[in-house]
């Protein structure tokens, strides 16, 4: 009997212990107009504030190194490498001038000391997409459960062309061809 509360309070405690971890969430930011322009760019009529319909496609991934891997050449491009997806969200701004305000992206416990980075896409849908923008140097997943804020701009940067193609050379012609389309 007493090997069986023991058993009973280790159980407890590994689910209590499980129950406290949490997964770090990570909200990229811009309080100016920098990231807009360079969207408008790609497209001079992105909406501020963006309406829902709207949005371009985020997609965020994880590496465990700091080197950003290209995509795959197959519709929908995959990542490469180490590189690993972990979810999407949409580009929006607003309210404000150029204000870039994406949802947290949750990073699991597990995941916790890689690297993360973002790819805004040119379109509302991956099949839509011709280019693509990432950081230059993906951020450091912190050991620190809970919220993290960051501005990509300052600290991370974009590469200079910043719109990239968004399949490798020689795989554009699996695709239609790029009807800028933004709902409104």
């Amino acid at each position: 009997m007493k090997n069986a509360k023991l058993l009973l309070v280790f159980i407890l405690l590994i689910i209590a212990a499980g129950l406290i971890a949490q997964p770090v969430q990570i909200k990229f930011q811009d309080p100016t107009n920098a990231t807009l322009l360079l969207v408008r760019q790609m497209e001079p009529t992105y909406p501020n504030p963006t309406p829902p319909a709207s949005r371009w496609l985020v997609k965020a991934y994880l590496t465990t190194d700091t080197v950003i891997d290209p995509l795959t050449s197959t519709i929908p491009p995959e990542p490469t490498g180490d590189d690993t997806f972990v979810m999407d969200t949409q580009l929006n701004f607003g309210p404000g001038p150029g204000a870039l305000t994406l949802n947290f992206i949750n990073v699991p416990e597990a995941d916790i000391g890689k690297y993360l980075y973002l790819r805004f896409f040119n379109a509302t849908t991956i099949e839509n997409a011709t280019h693509h923008m990432s950081f230059t140097v993906p951020f450091l997943v912190p050991d620190s459960p809970g919220n993290q804020i960051l501005e990509p701009i300052a600290n991370h940067g974009w590469p200079d062309p910043v719109w990239q193609p968004g399949l490798p050379a020689g795989a554009a012609d699996l695709r239609p061809p790029y009807r800028a389309h933004l709902a409104g």
